[in-house]
């Protein structure tokens, strides 16, 4: 797998730790514009609590370390695509083996301004290229982000069952699995 796929107007590569204030920016916008948001139900004050759980000094810092110890593993990763001034436009969190062994994709997240430029396509080839193509990898996404559910049924995935989990206080989320080779 190539560590970077170049594209016209960004880059794609492995999170670094200097990107991790921009991957979190980033991250925190996107899930305040989709999933965060009161369209899904959730609760202002618990969403302004998680972003500022989320963008503490120590959750920062935790995310960098873990970002150094993900260069040494096999077993995780983070993917950003940043554009050509190194600002990060998007991001992807694929796990090999989650709490449960699965292959799992967390996050997929891109600007609102960049959308539609095949940059969550370039992350989920990452994602794709790295991870066992034997085995099925599977992701949750909120039942009622219809774009995000056509997106990744595009790239193969498909819903699994009547699945479902409740993420975020009380956001419905439904499960998808992408087929391995050997399945």
């Amino acid at each position: 797998m190539a560590e970077q796929q170049l594209n016209q107007g960004y880059i794609v590569e492995r999170l670094q730790p200097q990107d991790v204030e921009s991957m979190t920016a980033l991250y925190t916008r996107v899930w305040l514009e989709s999933v965060g948001s009161e369209v899904y139900g959730m609760d202002p004050a618990e969403r302004d609590a998680w972003v500022e759980r989320y963008n503490s000094e120590a959750a920062l810092q935790a995310v960098r370390e873990a970002t150094v110890e993900d260069i040494d593993t096999a077993e995780k990763v983070w993917f950003v695509a940043k554009d050509n001034d190194g600002q990060v436009i998007g991001m992807a969190r694929p796990w090999r083996a989650d709490e449960e062994g699965l292959q799992r994709v967390g996050a997929v997240y891109v600007d609102k301004d960049h959308q539609g430029e095949g940059i969550a396509d370039s992350l989920m080839d990452q994602i794709i290229a790295w991870s066992d193509a034997e085995r099925p990898l599977y992701l949750w996404v909120a039942e009622e982000n219809e774009r995000a559910k056509r997106f990744y049924q595009k790239v193969g995935f498909a819903v699994v069952g009547d699945e479902r989990k409740t993420v975020y206080g009380n956001i419905p989320h439904i499960k998808m699995s992408r087929k391995g080779d050997k399945q």
